[in-house]
């Protein structure tokens, strides 16, 4: 019987109670066992499975008891089982349920078969918590991966395990498990690769489960990248790599096909090396993510410096860079220190190149240093090439006249010089250099006097309407020479009476829109053996103070210079080039003088369509081949013959013929 604060302890929660108990049932010979609760704030289990604190005497029975779910909290209502036996007090103890098992196989699971244990015994006061009261051990097992060390079998679940044991059952260990491989029995547990079942019987229920040692991911040690620099041969990229679970091979994608020999490459780059273990039997092909990263740098030379009086030594680089001789027969100029620009100098295909021959510095030494990139520039770094060179003393051949400038009372002039157009050496009439340049200028005249007001109008030739010409066209004489040819005596009067007169060139490229009738004047006017380069439509305009600007057709005092530069499309070594003027109809041919940095100068007194026309030397020397027979070829021999007969007998008829002419008129 439970009863709840029954008797005379009034701080107990529950007392069991029988015979002998104050105020309690009169059961003769029983004993009671009292526990409680201490009351102290805290919730404590009660009702502990001992017999401490029962009350003992000299009884003919007792009862013992167990409890469950033995924790019962303020404000809780729960039940329990008391289970309980008679004996002798004193002397016997008292007895629990006995369980009475039956075993079986229980394949619900799939792929895991499951050992059930259930207890026979229907008394009400067993306390096996499952409605079937069973208990059971599922099979399984960890399938690895190949590592050297057998597979994990699981023989329940930790849950599983602790309720077996609390059933009183013994737990199978691994040594209990067999392992077979198809259905041959293995002496142990596998460790190599292979599907295999793994089996415990308990009772002579077996239970089996079926498992898989599978291949691992192989290791190795990656191939590592070589320092490499550009030979022009075929180079191993890397030391090999290593692998004690396969055979190591590579590729230069990762996609690509993998070798077992290690990749080459040629040519200065970077190449990305993957690398690939074929797995033996028991491990995977792997291919790894992380390629080698190798880099073949490019080749490297420092050009040797060169030293030669007026000419440039020849020098090779791998077959590839030169260093060239100056060519002859055509003078040009060239700037020669580091920090400006080198003119006429041209890289293509590897080879360096000058265009002109005569190097012109006064006898100085000058040192040029020229980056160079060689042919192949994907495999040769830029380089520096450094030339030193030996000028020869300039003729100063080519002149410009600067006029003479008076001084004034507040500015200084100048005298009359020179202006070499190779050197641009200030040069005497005589074409001296002049050392001392300080002697040219004239000292202010303290005593001239100042006009303060303008009496005469003034000649210009504005630059700014000049600057967008085509090949920089300009009018390059100086202005008492423009003056003199293109002013008429009623621009003089002008003048006169203080108005300015401007003078400019215009000069357009004429190319897409020259007309047909033009173009055959030019044709047929041009020497033999010339090729248009291109035409220009050249113009000369006035204007007079502020009146309309007017086009000078002709000009009516001799003829004015004019300068156009070669366009560089047009510019090769021994080229010559003239020009060929076609106006109202005409054409004439116009003698041309050409300067080191391509600038054709020409005299003309009418503007109209023009062509720059030019000639090879190569043409020339065809023209040389061709003009004569060649010895021992009979053909010409006879050809030639003939021409002679022809031509004589051509003479003597217009002989014959003039004679009886002056004899009839006689």
């Amino acid at each position: 019987m439970i009863n709840q604060n029954h008797g005379n302890d009034k701080d107990s929660q529950f007392n069991f109670f029988g015979k002998g108990m104050d105020s309690g049932t009169d059961v003769d010979n029983f004993w009671y066992g009292q526990y409680m609760e201490l009351i102290d704030g805290l919730w404590e289990n009660i009702f502990t499975n001992n017999s401490e604190n029962s009350k003992s005497g000299s009884f003919d029975a007792a009862i013992s008891y167990a409890w469950n779910n033995r924790t019962i909290k303020a404000g809780e209502t729960k039940s329990f089982k008391a289970y309980m036996s008679i004996g002798g007090c004193g002397s016997e103890v008292s007895s629990r349920h006995t369980h009475n098992f039956t075993y079986s196989l229980d394949k619900t699971i799939t792929d895991n078969d499951t050992i059930k244990a259930t207890c026979e015994n229907l008394d009400n006061i067993c306390d096996l918590t499952s409605s079937d009261r069973s208990v059971a051990l599922t099979l399984s097992a960890i399938m690895p991966a190949y590592s050297g060390s057998p597979a994990t079998i699981n023989i329940g679940t930790d849950e599983q395990q602790n309720m077996w044991t609390n059933a009183g059952l013994t737990l199978p260990t691994a040594s209990d498990v067999e392992h077979y491989s198809g259905s041959t029995l293995l002496a142990s547990a596998p460790t190599t690769v292979g599907e295999y079942t793994a089996k415990v019987t308990v009772e002579g229920v077996t239970a089996s489960v079926d498992y898989t040692i599978s291949k691992g991911d192989p290791t190795a040690t990656a191939p590592v990248a070589k320092n490499l620099t550009y030979n022009g041969s075929e180079q191993a990229l890397v030391t090999a790599g290593t692998s004690s679970q396969g055979i190591l091979k590579y590729s230069l994608t990762k996609d690509g096909d993998y070798k077992d020999h290690i990749p080459t490459a040629t040519n200065a780059g970077t190449y990305n090396v993957y690398y690939k273990v074929v797995g033996d039997a028991k491990h995977n092909d792997k291919v790894f993510d992380t390629p080698v990263t190798v880099t073949i740098t490019k080749a490297n030379y420092i050009g040797a410096k060169e030293v030669s009086d007026n000419i440039l030594a020849g020098h090779a680089s791998y077959g590839e860079v030169i260093l060239p001789t100056i060519p002859t027969n055509m003078s040009y100029g060239i700037l020669v220190t580091d920090s400006e620009e080198i003119n006429d100098i041209s890289l293509a295909d590897g080879k360096l190149t000058y265009k002109g021959s005569t190097f012109v510095v006064n006898g100085t030494d000058y040192a040029i240093t020229i980056p160079v990139t060689g042919k192949n520039g994907a495999n040769y770094s830029d380089y520096n090439i450094i030339v030193t060179l030996t000028g020869e003393n300039c003729t100063h051949s080519n002149r410009t006249k600067h006029e003479k400038v008076d001084a004034t009372n507040s500015a200084t002039g100048m005298k009359e010089y020179w202006t070499c157009d190779v050197c641009n050496e200030k040069l005497d009439k005589d074409g001296e250099v002049i050392a001392d340049e300080s002697s040219l200028v004239v000292p202010i005249d303290t005593n001239k006097h100042v006009v303060e007001t303008k009496e005469k109008g003034i000649v210009n030739v504005p630059e700014e309407k000049q600057k967008d010409n085509f090949g920089s066209g300009q009018l390059s004489g100086s202005a008492n020479d423009i003056k003199r040819a293109v002013l008429t005596d009623e621009d003089k009067k002008a003048i006169s009476e203080g108005k300015d007169i401007d003078i400019w060139l215009e000069v357009k490229d004429l190319s897409l829109t020259v007309s047909q009738s033009d173009k055959k004047a030019v044709e047929n006017k041009m020497p033999k053996y010339f090729t248009v380069g291109t035409y220009l439509d050249i113009n000369l305009w006035k204007q007079i103070g502020g009146s309309d600007v007017a086009k000078v057709k002709e000009v009516p005092n001799g003829k004015v210079e004019i300068t156009i530069t070669i366009p560089e499309d047009l510019r090769k070594l021994d080229r010559s080039f003239g020009i060929v003027r076609v106006h109202e109809g005409r054409a004439d041919y116009l003698d041309g003088r050409l300067d080191s940095k391509y600038r054709l100068t020409f005299d003309s007194d009418r503007f109209s369509t023009y062509a720059i026309v030019y000639q090879d030397k190569s043409s020339q020397d065809n023209i040389k081949d061709t003009s004569a027979p060649k010895t021992g070829d009979t053909n010409d021999l006879w050809l030639w013959s003939l021409l002679m007969i022809t031509g004589l007998a051509s003479v003597g008829f217009t002989m014959l013929y003039g004679k009886k002419n002056s004899e009839e008129r006689r």
